[in-house]
């Protein structure tokens, strides 16, 4: 099987541990949109914001941290698109075919400091694997970065975060378990609590819930995201930029082809006299000439002393 072409395996066996610091968005969203994180109110606090967050499809790329670093062996930046979470940024080795790519989430702040402008996947006017400048030419990550898997043919993170939580592709953006442990919890509560109480609880059951509900059409909507950018790359579908050096190779065999078609129309317009027996002080001279070892500029000479022009 082939090696991972840039990126590093993750552990699938690593088990739920909240005491590390979490890559997810539930953290990012609790440490940058929650003031007060100490006090009994705190878990109330945010799963209010957390159905907020998620019910007004905010984006991912809102509560980001601004930081971005360059992996030693990913490859070139090649776009930016917007999506339903924000802008995201691809890398992928264009001149290697079935190689993995790379996505991340770009932070809103660290976006507009570096003038990055961009367009949705299928708009006519966004163009992929652009010249970039030195300052947009290499692909950098976010927090929140992921690869698609050439081999396995799955959506991963982009390196082992190290945050004790197992990354499964269909829970790469949000894990529930947090939830569904505060849920049984809830329950327990409730079989010993009054019926005023159980209302409460029930409430909060229902936000938690819904949270969850929430979090999997993210988590489901994102895997899309990747996939579809994933099947127009394989299906030459993407709209891409014409770099400078295609753009030469392509302006020489234009200038190649019209080089052709004027030694054939020379040619032919010199045969066509010949044969129709004008310039006879001449024509024993151009009959003993072998046209075919010519060159354009030999023919034009011809042509030129024959009153041809091309």
């Amino acid at each position: 099987m082939r090696k991972s072409s840039y990126l590093v395996k993750k552990d699938k066996n690593l088990e739920f541990n909240k005491s590390k610091k979490e890559n997810t968005l539930d953290y990012y969203i609790t440490h940058k949109l929650v003031k007060n994180n100490k006090g009994a109110k705190v878990i109330n606090e945010e799963n209010n914001l957390k159905i907020n967050f998620l019910k007004n499809n905010l984006k991912a790329t809102k509560v980001l941290p601004n930081n971005m670093k360059k992996f030693k062996n990913t490859p070139n930046n090649l776009g930016y698109f917007k999506s339903r979470f924000g802008t995201i940024s691809v890398g992928y080795n264009k001149y290697k075919r079935n190689t993995d790519i790379a996505f991340t989430f770009i932070p809103e702040t660290f976006e507009k400091e570096n003038h990055i402008k961009t367009k949705k996947l299928d708009d006519p006017n966004n163009y992929l694997g652009s010249e970039w400048k030195t300052s947009k030419k290499y692909f950098k990550a976010s927090k929140l970065s992921f690869k698609y898997d050439a081999d396995m043919e799955e959506v991963q993170k982009l390196e082992d975060d190290n945050d004790g939580i197992p990354d499964q592709e269909e829970k790469l953006l949000y894990e529930d378990e947090r939830e569904e442990k505060q849920i049984e919890s809830l329950k327990r509560r409730k079989a010993e609590s009054s019926e005023t109480q159980k209302h409460q609880i029930n409430k909060k059951i229902s936000i938690l819930k819904e949270i969850q509900e929430e979090k999997n059409e993210d988590n489901l909507e994102f895997i899309k995201e990747v996939r579809k950018f994933v099947e127009k790359l394989k299906k030459g579908k993407l709209k891409k930029m014409i770099e400078s050096d295609e753009a030469i190779a392509r302006s020489k065999r234009v200038i190649e082809l019209s080089s052709k078609i004027n030694v054939i129309f020379l040619k032919k317009m010199i045969e066509k006299l010949i044969n129709e027996g004008k310039y006879e002080e001449n024509l024993e001279k151009l009959i003993s000439i072998d046209l075919n070892s010519l060159t354009e500029n030999q023919l034009r000479e011809i042509a030129k002393s024959l009153n041809i022009t091309s």
